[in-house]
């Protein structure tokens, strides 16, 4: 990783909002994030934080949250519209009521291809019940 990029993805990791437009002005004021040849090294990164959060410190909110960081990555880098576009994309609602639908889409996206669906709280998800 390079060193100019870890303190970013420590903070990005540590942000309380997980808007998804939040975190596209952070990676917008960022650009190292969204450039091609760091793709590998930060998707490298995360998945390898992912592991450890299940895995050696049994911490399911945090590897989640990882998780759904690493998915709106990927989101960002198949998009063809770069950064502006995807901040249109998640802004723009259902035409009916407004509802936010793409932000809707890309939490289930995160929680169906979450690889461990073993934990806890990817079964009280799927039940349709939040853990208290």
């Amino acid at each position: 990783l390079a060193p100019e990029l870890a303190p970013h993805l420590h903070y990005l990791c540590c942000m309380n909002n997980l808007n998804p437009v939040k975190m596209l002005l952070y990676f917008k004021d960022n650009p190292s994030f969204i450039d091609p040849a760091n793709k590998m090294q930060v998707n490298r990164i995360l998945e390898r934080l992912i592991d450890q959060q299940f895995k050696t410190v049994i911490n399911e909110v945090m590897a989640f949250k990882i998780h759904y960081i690493s998915t709106l990555f990927e989101e960002v880098h198949k998009r063809n519209d770069g950064i502006d576009g995807s901040i249109k994309h998640f802004l723009l609602g259902r035409k009916v009521d407004g509802f936010p639908i793409n932000i809707e889409q890309l939490v289930r996206k995160a929680i169906r291809n979450l690889k461990l669906f073993s934990c806890n709280l990817v079964v009280s998800a799927g039940n349709g019940r939040w853990p208290p």
